[in-house]
């Protein structure tokens, strides 16, 4: 296994009508929430309360939801709610075991067909706290409210392609493996931004490399 060089933070291009993301109602929840959104969002209501959380599994509990707005145009990560991230037959393929070896890969009905929403499940305690600037939203010091420069435990990294962090649940990070796979698979609708790494105390947000597939 290789230590990725870069890591980046993946996003579905919102901005683009003809690559513009699915819509998902409320719906019932499978793992005992009050919704089927709050199943799919990475940590509910337990990274709030401790930093060594780990990822639900769906397994055979997924009922395929029904989602619409299907994008008018080419698109392999339209993701849901503009939030959940969301992958078509031909990512999968394109990407060959990245993301089969770190989460689950659940299908999706209606305008959704051929596409499967992505529950990533490898949770990666990586960084490095005393050099990372991180706001916190609660006393317990789990999840951060906004981190400005991303320092990453090095030696930790090994064979990390595709993961999320305690501290903040909501991002899904990529190697530049991923990146590298993905343009040379010719895919589209994914946006990288550059996370690490950098010198001095840039912010990732405004110095930040971006890498669009379009």
């Amino acid at each position: 296994m290789s230590r990725p060089n870069t890591l980046y933070k993946l996003s579905v291009i919102a901005d683009d009508p003809w690559v513009s993301g699915f819509a998902m109602d409320d719906l019932p929840s499978v793992l005992g929430n009050d919704s089927l959104e709050e199943d799919m969002t990475a940590g509910f209501g337990i990274a709030s309360k401790q930093i060594d959380w780990s990822q639900h599994k769906f397994g055979d509990r997924w009922n395929p939801p029904a989602v619409y707005d299907r994008p008018s145009g080419p698109h392999d990560y339209p993701c849901i709610n503009l939030i959940e991230p969301a992958f078509s037959q031909r990512a999968i393929d394109t990407l060959n075991g990245l993301l089969t070896e770190n989460g689950e890969l659940l299908p999706l009905a209606g305008e959704g067909h051929g596409f499967y929403y992505f529950n990533a499940l490898k949770i990666a305690n990586v960084l490095d706290r005393k050099k990372t600037k991180l706001n916190f939203m609660n006393e317990a010091k789990t999840i951060a409210t906004s981190i400005d420069h991303f320092h990453f435990i090095e030696n930790r990294l090994e064979g990390l392609d595709v993961f999320r962090i305690p501290e903040n649940p909501s991002t899904l990070i990529v190697s530049d493996r991923f990146v590298r796979v993905a343009r040379e698979g010719g895919l589209v609708g994914m946006s990288f931004r550059q996370l690490w790494p950098y010198s001095g105390t840039k912010n990732w947000r405004i110095d930040g490399n971006e890498i669009l597939l379009t």
